[in-house]
């Protein structure tokens, strides 16, 4: 069992970008939801259903983008961080992201050793609700946990 933590305060700069946001991006696991497909049907850029052996990859082009929610990402490559699904306006720049204590590439020279611990060493991206920051703020914390236990993931205040 290991644990990720996010400074609170930083945070509410994702929680921000989401209110002012007018459109949100499709995560991985987004790709395969067909509540979120148009028709509700999973297709590739061919425009084959999962259920087709020759479906490739969900296309992200058919995502009925209205549907989709303001969430937390919670992301595993060159460190370890939260990030927010909104789209930037354009020429915005590249997208805020908080990273964990002692993951951070740039701060952090055991960050890769540090991510690793607490997310594994493959790459990935997990949704988080928005909801667990407004709870954290709501109990007055300063630190945000995210804790990993074998397969699962929870809020630890």
């Amino acid at each position: 069992m290991t644990n990720a933590r996010f400074d609170v305060a930083k945070i509410a700069t994702l929680v921000e970008e989401l209110k002012t946001a007018t459109e949100f991006r499709a995560c991985c696991s987004d790709l395969y939801n067909p509540e979120l497909h148009i028709g509700g049907v999973v297709r590739d850029n061919q425009g084959r259903a999962k259920s087709d052996p020759l479906f490739s990859y969900p296309d992200s082009g058919n995502i009925d983008k209205t549907k989709l929610e303001p969430q937390f990402w919670l992301v595993k490559d060159s460190g370890l961080y939260l990030m927010s699904n909104a789209v930037k306006k354009e020429g915005s720049g590249r997208s805020y992201v908080v990273y964990a204590a002692g993951c951070d590439p740039e701060q952090d020279p055991d960050c890769h050793e540090n991510s690793a611990a607490i997310f594994g060493g493959d790459d990935g991206v997990i949704t988080l609700p928005v909801s667990w920051y407004d709870y954290a703020k709501e109990k007055n914390k300063r630190v945000f946990n995210i804790k990993f236990s074998g397969d699962s993931i929870s809020l630890n205040l």
